[in-house]
């Protein structure tokens, strides 16, 4: 761009940074607005149940590596699988193809699991509770379960009680585990699965894994899943 408009690097950083903000002021409540409740996320997975016909999905997510000049000094931390250094473009989009979610500038080194990882981490450290939610939320959903935890179940409930009210909620004779379910979808699912668990532990061990309100959380959390009546739950507790 500077050659073309001759305009120096640093106006255009300055420009484009600009650029971006007037672009998510106006379009981030219509065009990348991000589910806050959830009823919006029941719209979102019944929309892609309808259209795509896959369950559960809140969204359809890829990235992008966005090839650049290596910075100094910063070795292999940019470098990715094809040997050329840059950052990742990471989008979330919904069953209409509208952005939900979009992140950029994470490494290149990372994968997609990688980029999502990193961005958990970071809204753990603002908003520790908000975070292990929609942590928890997570596993549960994995298990094929349909219950959700609220933010005041969280605050004044254990996980062995959470975990008992929603269990009142989980049709086990439907046979929807995602994580043993057969087909090409589902199989992406439980390995995807399994790479975020391991990049969330690699990633997290230099930092909040040794956070104890993260550890007793978590400890709790799969303590109340292994002693549940609930096969799905036991098996994704105790799944290597």
């Amino acid at each position: 761009l500077q050659y073309l408009f001759r305009i120096p690097k640093c106006t255009i950083g300055i420009i484009i940074k600009e650029v971006c903000r007037a672009l998510w002021d106006v379009l981030k409540h219509e065009y990348l607005k991000f589910p806050s409740t959830a009823e919006e996320w029941l719209k979102h997975a019944e929309n892609f149940n309808k259209q795509g016909n896959c369950p559960r999905c809140l969204g359809a997510m890829d990235g992008k590596h966005i090839v650049m000049q290596a910075p100094a000094n910063s070795g292999s931390h940019y470098c990715n699988y094809t040997g050329t250094f840059g950052i990742v473009l990471l989008a979330v989009v919904d069953a209409e193809y509208k952005f939900m979610y979009i992140d950029f500038g994470c490494n290149g080194r990372v994968s997609d699991g990688g980029a999502v990882v990193d961005d958990w981490i970071e809204s753990y450290k603002v908003n520790r509770d908000a975070a292990l939610l929609s942590l928890t939320q997570f596993f549960i959903s994995a298990c094929g379960c349909k219950g959700k935890i609220t933010s005041s179940m969280q605050a004044s409930m254990e996980h062995a009680a959470i975990i008992q009210r929603i269990t009142e909620e989980f049709d086990e004779e439907s046979g929807e585990y995602p994580l043993i379910m057969t087909g090409q979808t589902w199989k992406k699912f439980c390995n995807n699965f399994c790479d975020f668990v391991q990049i969330l532990v690699k990633q997290c061990q230099y930092s909040i894994i040794y956070d104890q309100y993260l550890m007793d959380s978590v400890i709790s959390l799969l303590t109340g899943l292994s002693d549940s009546q609930v096969r799905a739950f036991r098996h994704t507790a105790t799944c290597r």
